[in-house]
């Protein structure tokens, strides 16, 4: 039976084979439970056969039929969970067939719309959330954040912390969860709404000894760390000044800024100074890939020397390989102004048209 629809699978008409991946995945998710290994295998190389000859909607069917079949072959597991995000979906929610690997590897290459689908699976280890905290949109970062079957690492949650600083409803998000180190969780009470304290001082009674000494410590030390906040922006602004006035070089700002840790104001430099958002550079600095913040630097023509700290800066942050960080640097080396500031304008002109929307 099986070697006959291995035949008609590659051979059939495009209107047979439509028909025939129907009645495959229909009989695959009727029985699965009791065909053999190798009859599995066989199913999930005549579905794969069949796929391209699909039409949307019966591949939708059939993923959303075998999503939660433990049975589903990897192969075809993975074929679907890269298709469009209709097809993907269930697969990408549901599907046990996926290994972690495979999900942290589709949360990097594919859209937010498959991300968001991982982002609700019922457990989620730290390489995938590692991966859609790196690659996800504001949507997906909220979601993971509100799964409390996701497990972060410590590179995941400092990052997720750096968002939710401009990102209230993020902020909230995080500041429910029960997992947070000491640190994290007085960083977020800086940021978060009144409401929101309240449900994590809610959360955390187990542990409201600890809560509420941060707390006290936090509001005791708030109003100066506001006045330092506030006179580091100052300067920062200064800085902008003088490198527009010859006064300074944008090369001796930075590496003033990366000396003393102030990676705020370092966003803020470098967006004033290339007229993109404050949000854009963050994002930029905190991806880890590096063609995003290198138009940035090269648009103002930063030295090599000086991306060169940056980029040990931020593998420090983001626990970035040194090849990785050799190929940034080339990357750099071979960048254009032109290209630079080419790609900052397409950038502005695309801000432009959704603030007007």
């Amino acid at each position: 039976m099986f070697n006959r629809l291995l035949d008609m699978a590659r051979q059939g008409s495009p209107d047979s084979k439509r028909e025939l991946f129907g009645a495959v995945s229909e009989l695959f998710a009727i029985g699965a439970d009791r065909y053999n290994d190798r009859e599995t295998t066989l199913f999930g190389e005549i579905l794969c056969q069949l796929l391209t000859a699909a039409p949307i909607d019966d591949r939708v069917h059939a993923s959303t039929r075998i999503a939660k079949i433990e049975q589903t072959p990897r192969a075809l597991a993975l074929r679907l969970a890269d298709d469009e995000p209709l097809v993907a979906t269930p697969i990408l929610e549901f599907s046990n067939s996926l290994t972690d690997d495979d999900l942290a590897n589709l949360s990097g290459s594919k859209t937010d719309d498959h991300r968001m689908a991982i982002a609700r699976r019922v457990n989620l280890p730290e390489i995938v959330t590692d991966a859609l905290v790196d690659h996800g949109g504001e949507a997906v970062l909220q979601t993971v954040t509100r799964n409390h079957g996701a497990r972060f690492s410590g590179r995941g949650m400092a990052l997720l912390a750096d968002r939710a600083a401009g990102n209230a409803l993020l902020a909230e998000a995080l500041a429910l969860r029960t997992d947070l180190p000491a640190h994290i969780v007085e960083a977020i009470i800086r940021i978060v709404s009144p409401a929101a304290m309240k449900r994590l001082a809610a959360m955390m009674r187990h542990d409201a000894d600890r809560i509420g000494a941060i707390v006290a410590d936090v509001t005791q030390n708030m109003a100066a760390a506001r006045e330092i906040d506030e006179r580091n922006r100052a300067e920062a602004q200064e800085m902008t000044l003088d490198i527009r006035r010859n006064r300074r070089s944008i090369d001796d700002v930075v590496l003033t800024l990366l000396s003393n840790a102030r990676t705020l104001d370092l966003h803020f430099v470098l967006a004033d100074l290339t007229d993109v958002d404050e949000a854009h550079v963050a994002n930029a600095m905190n991806k880890p890939t590096g063609t995003a913040i290198a138009a940035i630097c090269r648009r103002l023509d930063m030295s090599l020397s000086t991306y060169a700290e940056m980029t040990r800066a931020r593998a420090m942050r983001l626990s970035l390989s040194r090849p990785i960080c050799e190929a940034m640097l080339m990357e750099y080396r071979d960048l254009s102004k032109e290209t630079a500031t080419s790609a900052l304008r397409f950038h502005q002109a695309r801000n432009h048209r959704s603030v007007r929307r």
